[in-house]
């Protein structure tokens, strides 16, 4: 086998259980990461791209062009996940934001739908 390149303290990576909303957890837990000063918030800045132009946020039409049967389906499959995703992010700010808790409206955990977008494309163009 070959020479190990890099070895990264598994205490400095962000990770969240396995489960059926793990993409979900993960990019919750990176907004939170790049939102307090730290190594995450400085990595994002000089390393992260500010987008992916992933299929996933393409229009059906968009993904059609793909002319591959398989591919599309995929990208459709996971386009609409990322619409539930923000489905999900939508509805559970508004009942924060209805809770009238304070504490958790003015907090940075009410990302925008950009914000999110951008986590979801970096959980699923660099995770593994």
């Amino acid at each position: 086998r070959g020479t190990r390149l890099l070895q990264v303290p598994f205490a400095s990576a962000i990770s969240v259980p396995r489960g059926p909303r793990d993409d979900y957890n993960l990019a919750h837990a990176l907004l939170r990461a790049v939102s307090t000063p730290g190594a995450w918030q400085t990595y994002r800045a000089a390393v992260l791209p500010t987008g992916t132009n992933a299929a996933m946020f393409w229009s059906d039409s968009e993904i059609a062009e793909l002319q591959h049967e398989v591919a599309i389906e995929m990208a459709r499959a996971l386009s609409s996940r990322v619409g539930d995703i923000l489905s999900r992010r939508a509805s559970t700010q508004t009942q924060k934001l209805r809770s009238k808790d304070v504490e958790i409206a003015s907090s940075p955990s009410v990302w925008s739908e950009a914000e999110w977008r951008w986590a979801i494309s970096m959980v699923y163009s660099r995770s593994f």
